[in-house]
């Protein structure tokens, strides 16, 4: 069967954070401000250190170095942040008032650039798919799966070409969803891409079983509904105006459970795992179930971006 190939254009409708697991480095970043705005630069730490070299004070540096809080101190001075100033590799805006701590990266390129991975889409269609089959719709699950019933042997997606991309930093807080739930905000600060921002990306696809337009709306379909029942996000909607042949979509870290998983199959799992837990007497094993059963019970919290905005929300479309 021949290989067709399209490019999809995906806007960025609310803040998405590709989670990496990784921080910005205290000994290669420091915050700043500029033109009354603060800014996190990084920086090479070897080029730091040689024009310190150039002008007598490498022995500064190390004299700063018995602690983090004497590194950024050092970097904080006017002579020596004039230096980080001209040799820096990104300045990214700092939004809100409440950023500390450690700051959580959202993925990059090689050229420093913020992205979205190809996977992140495959992530999504393949949720929005599944949900067919739980909702008991096996025959057009199978004709949309293609006749080995494996989508992606038949789909691939690259990483995303940036168009426009513009991150920028901020505070998030948990948001309790029921009355009984944790209500510790538990702060955590991040890099987030922003709304608005644009990426192209280059999808082969080979029609067995299913049409492209047909995988495009299943996402509608599916992130609709979770838009139009999730009572925190509820009020998001009116800023998703899809036009024609545009599909809404929902990407990456802090998008919510029940946008990167299939809600009835969770279901399912937890069912099988309470009925194995009736009969397992090995310690370690129930301890592993129980933290599996954990992991698929419903969000009693949601992390909201700048304490309002949800993460993940963008358009996709045909170009």
């Amino acid at each position: 069967m021949e290989w067709k190939t399209a490019t999809l254009k995906l806007t960025t409708l609310s803040p998405i954070h590709i989670g990496t697991g990784d921080v910005f480095e205290p000994t290669n970043s420091v915050i700043g401000v500029d033109k009354g705005n603060r800014f996190l630069f990084t920086f090479n730490e070897g080029e730091f250190v040689r024009e310190l070299a150039k002008n007598g004070r490498s022995e500064a540096l190390l004299n700063a170095s018995s602690s983090i809080s004497g590194i950024s101190q050092f970097f904080k001075r006017d002579e020596n942040f004039k230096i980080i100033r001209k040799i820096f590799k990104e300045a990214i805006w700092i939004k809100g008032k409440k950023v500390d701590g450690d700051i959580y990266r959202t993925s990059k390129n090689g050229q420093a650039k913020a992205y979205i991975p190809g996977s992140s889409l495959k992530g999504s269609i393949a949720t929005a798919l599944m949900t067919k089959k739980y909702e008991g719709d096996w025959e057009e699950t199978k004709r949309l799966f293609g006749i080995d019933g494996q989508i992606f042997k038949n789909f691939r997606i690259s990483d995303s070409k940036i168009i426009k991309s513009v991150s920028f930093i901020s505070s998030s807080n948990l948001v309790p969803r029921v009355e009984d739930a944790d209500r510790t905000p538990l702060p955590l600060s991040l890099e987030a891409i922003n709304k608005g921002s644009e990426f192209h990306f280059k999808i082969q696809y080979r029609e067995i079983g299913f049409t492209l337009n047909e995988i495009l709306n299943s996402l509608t379909k599916h992130y609709q509904h979770i838009l139009e029942s999730d009572d925190l996000i509820r009020k998001f909607q009116p800023k998703v105006n899809l036009g024609k042949e545009q599909y809404l979509i929902r990407v990456g870290k802090y998008s919510g459970r029940s946008s990167v998983t299939v809600q009835e199959a969770r279901y399912d799992r937890m069912d099988e795992i309470e009925e194995e837990l009736k009969h397992e007497r090995d310690d370690r094993k129930v301890a592993k179930l129980e933290k599996e059963l954990k992991s698929l019970e419903d969000e009693t919290t949601t992390r909201l971006f700048q304490g309002n905005e949800p993460f993940g929300w963008a358009i996709l479309e045909v170009i």
